[in-house]
């Protein structure tokens, strides 16, 4: 590769914008990763505070997402995807200062509202640069994400198990990291919408005020709309499930007796193999339809819970986290598509936000289900009664979505 074509390839703003998001997944899914083992070893927390702080993370962005994505048009992408990423690097830090339950949920506040800023503005600057290629340049910027996650996992493993630094410690280092991240990309990633481009407003907390209250009218009223409330419910069950497995899985590593580090070597294992799958793995609700992809992930998914208490061996449960990850690669995409198939084109924008807020309802509501069972039996009966739980909803949905009236015009799912 010749020195001009790679000086081209740094003034891309999808590609710039591929490396400010490998930060931020390496943040996030390290955040998520180690944030309950950190809770309840390092801190020793009470499971009850432990599931209110997992669930405060998504908790607020239900209010956050759709007022900040219309923010970005006032701001401009670039200040708020630069705005998350400095709330994702201070969540890190008010860790490393965490020594009582109010400072681990100002931290979970932090995240959330870093991802409320961060998620949408990426996705609309996406929309801005690319508007002929947005899922070529969405795989993209993920991929370079991945490559983020596979970085952040490879040093979790070694800074933790080898160099013994602490979660403490390894929180300081992302929040560091984080706000390097944020200074370099302050001067070399463009802003992509032009002045006059902007919503000029009477003022910001007003604007966020409105956007707030005339959110969950517009939610209502999508929520309305001929064969959408089903897809919201298939969202709201996939959500579900993911943030049961992303926040707890570390905590069944843990309690199967592995070292801290090891649930970042599973990371970065899986994300390695899924590496170039992912493309082909959202492509399967093209081939498919969409309901049978999700139908097919809740169900693996479900068994994969039964199966993974009764697995003490790192081999299989790297196998455990690629199949996991996988099914979730294929659902997300495909309610994505049906909500964007069922919805009219001029309702599409506010139904994929609609759908941001069931994907935070169904996270923030996951912690708290399982939290009598944790708190009364173990980890692994979680994931046992998760498994159970998963798959008789699968049912629910499947036998739901087939009896449904509508035509395939306002369905997706028939």
């Amino acid at each position: 590769m010749s020195i001009s074509r790679i000086s081209t390839w740094f003034k891309d703003p999808i590609t710039l914008l591929g490396f400010m998001n490998l930060f931020t997944m390496m943040q996030l899914t390290l955040y998520r990763t180690y944030l309950a083992i950190f809770l309840e070893f390092d801190i020793f927390v009470s499971i009850l505070i432990i599931s209110l702080i997992l669930s405060s993370i998504n908790f607020f962005q239900i209010f956050m997402r759709v007022p900040l994505a219309g923010f970005s048009q006032v701001i401009g992408r670039k200040s708020m995807i630069l705005f998350g990423n400095l709330f994702i690097a201070l969540a890190m830090i008010s860790l490393v200062f965490t020594v009582h339950p109010v400072m681990a949920f100002f931290s979970s506040i932090l995240v959330g509202i870093g991802m409320s800023a961060h998620w949408p503005a990426t996705f609309a600057y996406i929309q801005d640069v690319s508007p002929n290629n947005y899922g070529k340049s969405n795989g993209r910027i993920f991929k370079i994400g991945d490559v983020g996650i596979i970085i952040g996992s490879l040093s979790a493993k070694f800074l933790i198990d080898q160099v013994n630094i602490g979660l403490k410690n390894f929180f300081l280092i992302l929040f560091i990291v984080g706000i390097i991240s944020v200074l370099i990309f302050y001067l070399i990633l463009p802003e992509v919408i032009n002045p006059e481009e902007k919503i000029k407003v009477k003022g910001y907390l007003y604007f966020i005020k409105s956007s707030i209250g005339g959110m969950f009218v517009s939610i209502k009223n999508i929520s309305r709309h001929p064969g959408m409330l089903i897809i919201f419910v298939f969202q709201f069950f996939v959500a579900f499930t993911e943030f049961i497995f992303s926040s707890l899985f570390a905590s069944l590593v843990k309690f199967k007796g592995f070292s801290d580090g090891t649930p970042a070597e599973i990371v970065f294992w899986a994300t390695l193999c899924l590496l170039w799958l992912k493309p082909y793995l959202g492509n399967l609700s093209d081939r498919f339809g969409f309901r049978y992809p999700i139908i097919f992930s809740l169900f693996t998914i479900g068994l994969v819970f039964l199966i993974m208490i009764n697995i003490s061996d790192i081999f299989f449960l790297v196998i455990i986290y690629i199949i996991v990850t996988a099914c979730l690669f294929i659902a997300y995409p495909a309610v994505n598509g049906a909500t964007a198939q069922t919805a009219s084109v001029s309702q599409r924008g506010m139904a994929l936000g609609a759908l941001g807020v069931y994907t935070s309802l169904g996270r923030s509501t996951s912690t708290i289900a399982v939290y009598p069972i944790w708190e009364f039996f173990d980890i692994e009966f979680v994931f046992l009664f998760s498994g159970f739980f998963i798959i008789g909803i699968g049912f629910v949905l499947w036998f739901w979505s087939r009896t449904s009236q509508l035509s395939k015009s306002q369905n997706a799912f028939n």
